[in-house]
């Protein structure tokens, strides 16, 4: 195999398929790196050799699962100004990978409130809210660090139903704007929250 790189990214729209990073590199310049869509169009994300990265431009998404598409990811590192947008219906499982974001644009990862995401592993960073989600989210462990954002939420983000388990949770930051006085470093919640066994610290 050999790193990969296209403008606009590359689309999944049927079928089942297990993509192997291995090591290698999945880039788009100007558009999202890997979209999945569509009932049935299950994609499992794995990377047998270290090093295997989905990366966009600016402004952009690294994957992408939308109008009922499943994403599955067991590895990698994800970085984008959305490290994993799920959206319309779309369904997403992380069970290992690092999740980045390297712009204060968007969010490391982002579901809708027609979506759903479960977390049982991996590392999020350096996120505008690590994790902001409208869905039903489920996280039983991973770590969700340096999250920085203006306002609200630092590392979470929830308007939708979340529930923490054997989660480490630190060091995220609201900051104060003109407009508005920051609230919840760590975690600002206005919907429906549930937080078991986890380790929060640090947060301002």
């Amino acid at each position: 195999g050999a790193d990969v790189s296209d403008d606009w990214g590359y689309e999944i729209e049927s079928g089942v398929f297990t993509l192997d990073l291995n090591g290698h590199t999945l880039k788009a310049d100007q558009s999202y790196a890997l979209t999945l869509k569509n009932a049935g169009t299950v994609v499992t994300l794995t990377d047998t050799a270290a090093g295997g990265k989905v990366t966009t431009g600016d402004g952009s998404v690294a994957v992408f699962a939308g109008s009922s598409g499943k994403v599955v990811i067991n590895g990698g590192s994800y970085s984008g100004s959305y490290s994993l947008s799920v959206r319309s219906g779309g369904i997403a499982e992380i069970k290992a990978g690092t999740f980045t974001l390297y712009s204060r644009i968007g969010r490391t990862i982002f579901v809708d409130d027609t979506s759903s995401l479960t977390i049982t592993g991996g590392t999020f960073t350096a996120g505008f809210s690590s994790l902001y989600t409208k869905g039903t989210t489920t996280i039983t462990g991973g770590t969700f660090a340096n999250g920085n954002a203006t306002d609200f939420g630092g590392n979470f983000y929830n308007q939708g139903t979340l529930k923490i388990s054997n989660a480490t949770i630190k060091d995220g930051i609201a900051t104060n704007t003109a407009k508005r006085n920051a609230r919840g470093g760590n975690i600002s919640n206005t919907a429906a929250l549930t937080i078991t066994d986890s380790t929060l610290s640090g947060g301002q």
